[in-house]
């Protein structure tokens, strides 16, 4: 006697085709989103600059105007940081130009 039980051949989705009187259908569910803006604004462009801008200061100054012995390690983390930023910054700035 097997100990397992046979299965029904059909749809298999048993949980969509019988809902229960508190359940919510998935599409309302889905369709609850925040709003994104669409544009790039002006605040976003600077705080994006500024953190550059921040980030290549950090590793210029920590390359050449510290002593620690691990500045040129340190730095160059600090220089593919501010090369990220200056991509992100490159982005968003050629979004804003075409917007105008």
């Amino acid at each position: 006697m097997p100990k397992t039980k046979a299965r029904k051949k059909g749809t298999g989705n048993t949980r969509s085709s019988v809902q229960t009187a508190g359940t919510v259908p998935a599409t309302a569910a889905q369709s609850i989103k925040q709003p994104v803006p669409a544009q790039p604004t002006l605040m976003s462009l600077l705080m994006s600059a500024m953190v550059m801008l921040g980030c290549w200061g950090f590793a210029i100054s920590y390359i050449f105007l510290t002593n620690d012995p691990d500045r040129y390690a340190l730095g160059t983390l600090a220089i593919l940081l501010a090369l990220t930023w200056s991509a992100y910054f490159g982005i968003r700035l050629r979004k804003w130009l075409q917007r105008r």
